[in-house]
């Protein structure tokens, strides 16, 4: 019934699609994004190979030992415990019911979620025109310094790398949404970037220091975007209530399995 329906709705979005008219700043903007996509995943893919293949350690272990048991049924916290919060559980739970353990293929989740955080960073700059310069400065300066092997224990799989890639994800989230000309787009820009912002906290818990000061900071800018503070407002109301549903969503798993007072 459903591959039924996709394919009746397929002509019609196929049709719309092709009504769709570029301007030349519009191709130019898409040109430029597309660019800045391709060198980025080529660099970090080939510098962030050797992470992906390497041998693992022993925190990589004991993070993947959590998501092996919430994929069995047990519980953070209740029924083990780590030092870590919740995030890194779920995020290696997902990561073997997606790609397995064999070969550790598990880790393409955590090279691709950092891959995938980098480059939409580079999107979401070129996207708000950003000199491609400055892009480029910004985009590899932390390429570089993540793909280093000090940096890491073993691989991606580490609270930092998880954090970090939720955070990028989401101020690219914002600074795609600053740019929609659609009230409806930019309230889904930045309730996903308040979601993923408080996934960067939920994965390490001091990444509370940089995640606050970018919120308020992005508020500020908000701000200096008229008409008056509406924006600032909505921007406000968007990211919170995806805070608040994260938020909502741990408190009523914690509830729901009685792991509150264990945590």
């Amino acid at each position: 019934m459903r591959v039924g329906s996709l394919r009746r709705a397929l002509p019609a979005v196929i049709d719309r699609l092709r009504r769709v008219r570029f301007t030349a700043d519009d191709r130019r903007t898409l040109l430029r994004a597309l660019v800045a996509s391709a060198i980025t995943l080529w660099v970090f893919w080939v510098l962030a190979g050797r992470l992906t293949f390497s041998p693992t350690s022993s925190d990589e272990d004991s993070f993947l030992w959590t998501g092996w048991s919430v994929t069995k049924g047990l519980v953070p916290f209740r029924d083990f415990h780590d030092f870590k919060p919740h995030m890194i559980f779920f995020s290696n739970a997902l990561a073997l019911e997606i790609f397995g353990l064999a070969g550790q293929r598990y880790r393409l989740f955590f090279t691709l979620l950092a891959g995938s955080s980098l480059l939409l960073l580079a999107i979401s700059l070129s996207v708000r025109k950003v000199h491609a310069g400055i892009t480029a400065a910004v985009v590899f300066f932390i390429c570089f310094l993540w793909v280093d092997p000090g940096s890491h224990d073993s691989s991606f799989d580490d609270a930092e790398s998880i954090g970090m890639s939720y955070y990028l994800l989401g101020v690219s989230c914002v600074f795609l949404g600053r740019g929609a000309r659609a009230a409806a787009r930019f309230s889904l820009a930045n309730f996903l970037g308040g979601v993923l912002l408080s996934f960067a906290v939920l994965s390490k818990e001091p990444f509370a220091l940089c995640v606050l000061p970018t919120w308020l900071c992005l508020l500020a800018w908000n701000f200096a975007d008229g008409p008056g503070r509406a924006k600032a407002k909505q921007y406000a109301k968007s990211t919170l209530t995806g805070v608040a549903l994260v938020l909502s969503s741990l408190l009523g798993y914690l509830l729901v399995t009685r792991s509150l007072m264990a945590y």
